[in-house]
C-alpha cells in the first residue's frame, strides 16, 4: 500500500518539472480521493486521484461505483477510471491532466500553476469534483497535516530516489556471471521507444525474448517515462546492451526515442543513478560512455561527443560542487498555446540563469509544430512548452486570440451532437449540466450555416453541437 510519505519525493519532483498543480493539493487529494491509499481503486488501479477514463486516456480502464452529486444529492454512479501500471505513473498523470485537452485549460485555468493552496483547492471544487464542499475538505486536510510545507521545498535541488527492484521478475533471471572488479564502464542508453508510448520494460522484455530471441534483457537499469529508477539485474549479471562489450559495462537505459526526448525528470534520476554506481564500482566519470561510444553501431544514446564530455565533466565534480545554489530566477506560470515558427534555437532543460541547464537539442525539428507552454522564465525570454523543455522565445509565435466566442446553455435541456465535420441529418441526444445553472464552452468552430457550433465537452471529447436559441442557447463576445 502506498502512503504519503511515499509519494511525497515523486509529488514534489512532478512541480519541479512541470508547475501544474502545488504539491501541496497533490497530497491533499491523495489523501481524500484514495483515503491515503487504502481505497479499492487505489489497491486494484494504482488511481491515487480518481481520474476517470474521459478523454484522450487509451490505457487500462477499471469500472467501478463512485458517489456523485446530482441536483445536490450524493448517488452512486457507475464509472470508468484509469487504471495505471505503477503508483508513480498515477501521480504523473495526475499533473498531465490539467492541461490534457483544449477544454481542461481552460477549465482548470485557476489551478494551473497557480502558488497559494486555497485559491487552488477552492478552483477544484464543482470542477475536479462534483462535490461542492471539495476545495473545503482539501483546505482542511492540508492545514491538519502541515501539507502546505511540500510547497516550500519546490527550491531544493537534492531529490531523494527510490530504486524499484524487479530483479525477481526480469527476464532471465539473475546469475552470477561476473566478479565485481570486472566491471570498469558505465553504459547510457535510450530504448528507441518515444517517451509518449510510455512502453515499459516489461514491454521491451517482450520483444528481446519473442522476437529477438533473448535469455536476458538488456539493462541493469532503466528509468521510465515519469524519472523512475527501476533495477532489473545484480551488477555481477551480464546483460545484452551492447553487442560484444557486454563483460565490463553496466548499462542504464531511459525511456526515450532520441536524444531531443528525454525528459528533466529522467535526466536528473540518470546522474542520481550513475553517481551511485560510481561510487558503488569505484568506476570515474571518464568511463561514463554512450552506447556508440563503447560499440559504434547505433546512434544512442542520441547525444554528441561534446555533450557526453560536457555529462563527463560535470560527473567528475562532487554532487554539490557541480550544483551550488544559483540565483535562480523567477518562474511565472502562463498558459498559452504556441507554433514554433524558425529554427536553430535552443531547447534546454531549463532557462539560461539555472543551474544545471543542459542542451536538449534545437527548434529544427518542431518548425510548424504547436506546443502548449506553461511558465515562463521572469525575464520572458524562454518559455517552457509541455513535454518539450525551454524554448528561446525568438522561435515561437503565440497563437492570436483577439476576441473568443463563448456559448452558453441553461440546465435542464437536452442538446444535439454531432461528429465535428457531420453528418448533420442525426445525432445524439444529451444532458449537459453545469456547476452555476449554465454550461459555458469556447467555441472552436463552426458548421452548417452557424447552425452547428464546434466545441469541446468534458466527457465527449469534440462535437458538434446544435446551437437551439428556443432552448435559451446564447453566446457571448469577450475579448480574448
Amino acid at each position: 500500500m502506498v502512503t504519503l510519505a511515499d509519494i511525497k519525493s515523486k509529488v514534489i519532483q512532478v512541480w519541479q518539472n512541470d508547475h501544474i498543480i502545488l504539491p501541496s493539493v497533490t497530497a491533499a487529494q491523495f489523501i481524500l480521493e484514495s483515503a491515503s491509499g487504502t481505497s479499492p481503486l487505489a489497491k486494484v488501479a494504482n488511481n491515487l486521484f480518481g481520474i476517470k477514463a474521459s478523454a484522450p486516456w487509451s490505457g487500462e480502464i477499471h469500472t467501478m461505483t463512485s458517489n456523485e452529486e446530482i441536483t445536490g444529492s450524493m448517488l452512486p454512479q457507475s464509472s470508468k477510471f484509469r487504471k495505471y501500471p505503477t503508483w508513480q505513473a498515477s501521480v504523473q498523470d495526475h499533473s498531465d491532466f490539467f492541461t490534457s485537452t483544449e477544454f481542461r485549460k481552460t477549465h482548470y485555468a485557476a489551478v494551473i500553476g497557480g502558488t497559494d493552496y486555497k485559491t487552488v483547492c477552492n478552483a477544484l471544487a464543482k470542477t475536479y469534483a462534483t462535490d461542492s464542499a471539495y476545495g473545503t475538505k482539501l483546505i482542511a486536510i492540508i492545514e491538519a497535516n502541515d501539507l502546505q510545507r511540500w510547497d516550500e521545498l519546490e527550491g531544493e535541488k537534492t531529490m531523494s530516489y527510490v530504486i524499484n527492484d524487479r530483479r525477481d521478475s526480469a527476464l532471465g533471471g539473475q546469475s552470477k556471471d561476473r566478479n565485481l572488479s570486472a566491471i570498469t564502464t558505465i553504459g547510457w542508453h535510450y530504448s528507441a521507444v518515444m517517451r509518449s508510448v510510455r512502453k515499459f520494460i516489461t514491454g521491451h522484455e517482450e520483444y528481446w525474448k519473442n522476437t529477438l530471441g533473448w535469455d536476458r534483457g538488456g539493462y541493469h537499469f532503466y528509468i521510465d517515462a515519469d524519472g523512475n529508477i527501476w533495477q532489473n539485474y545484480d551488477y555481477e549479471r551480464i546483460t545484452w546492451g551492447v553487442y560484444n562489450n557486454n563483460g565490463y559495462v553496466v548499462h542504464i537505459s531511459v525511456e526515450a526515442g532520441n536524444g531531443n526526448d528525454y525528459s528533466p525528470a529522467q535526466v536528473a534520476a540518470r546522474e542520481w543513478l550513475t553517481r551511485k554506481i560510481m561510487s558503488d564500482l569505484n568506476i570515474s566519470a571518464s568511463n561514463v560512455k554512450g552506447h556508440n561510444e563503447i560499440y559504434n553501431n547505433s546512434s544512442c544514446p542520441g547525444y554528441t561527443k561534446a555533450q557526453m564530455d560536457a555529462f563527463r565533466a560535470k560527473l567528475a565534480q562532487p554532487a554539490q560542487a557541480a550544483a551550488p545554489e544559483p540565483v535562480v530566477q523567477t518562474r511565472v506560470p502562463v498558459s498559452y498555446d504556441a507554433t514554433v515558427i524558425s529554427g536553430g534555437y535552443s531547447i534546454d532543460s531549463k532557462p539560461w540563469g539555472e543551474d544545471a541547464m543542459i542542451n536538449w537539442g534545437t527548434t529544427d525539428a518542431h518548425v510548424g509544430k504547436k506546443f502548449y507552454f506553461y511558465e515562463e522564465n521572469e525575464t520572458g525570454e524562454y518559455a517552457n512548452a509541455k513535454g518539450v523543455g525551454w524554448i528561446d522565445k525568438r522561435a515561437i509565435e503565440k497563437d492570436k486570440v483577439v476576441v473568443a466566442s463563448l456559448l452558453h446553455l441553461p440546465n435542464g435541456q437536452n442538446w444535439t451532437t454531432y461528429p465535428p465535420e457531420g453528418p448533420y441529418t442525426a445525432g445524439d441526444v444529451i444532458s449537459l449540466e453545469g456547476p452555476n445553472g449554465e454550461c459555458v464552452y469556447t467555441i472552436l468552430g463552426e458548421r452548417n450555416g452557424g447552425k452547428v457550433l464546434i466545441v469541446e465537452l468534458e466527457n465527449f471529447g469534440t462535437v458538434g453541437l446544435y446551437y437551439d436559441t428556443d432552448k435559451g442557447a446564447t453566446i457571448t463576445q469577450v475579448l480574448g
